[in-house]
């Protein structure tokens, strides 16, 4: 069995391919939800066992690990604006309010 699939497969009894397709469902909710791109890697640890009477490794244990990089929504900005006396404001200083400039219009004329 050197088939990359029949191995993938046969690992913890099917459960890495079951861990894979749970972790890329994951991974695609991300994407949809925030519009992003990720990435999914599976890495495959390899560790020689027992060794044989002719020196040889007999057997070999196979770990894996799936990590993703979730896209991540990007919580937005906020824009203030600087003051003569470097403060900050949501309110531009250099622009009047409309209903301000109303309201002292209708004091001068009455």
């Amino acid at each position: 069995m050197a088939d990359f699939l029949e191995v993938i497969g046969e690992m913890r009894n099917g459960d890495v391919l079951v861990d894979c397709s749970a972790r890329l469902t994951e991974l695609v909710e991300s994407i949809e939800a925030t519009g992003g791109k990720g990435k999914m890697t599976l890495t495959l640890d390899f560790k020689p066992g027992r060794l044989g009477d002719n020196g040889r490794v007999v057997d070999v244990e196979v770990e894996h690990t799936i990590t993703l990089k979730k896209p991540e929504r990007k919580p937005g900005v906020s824009v203030f604006f600087v003051t003569q006396n470097s403060k900050l404001t949501r309110q531009d200083p250099r622009q009047t309010e409309m209903f301000e400039e109303r309201a002292m219009g209708v004091i001068e004329r009455g």
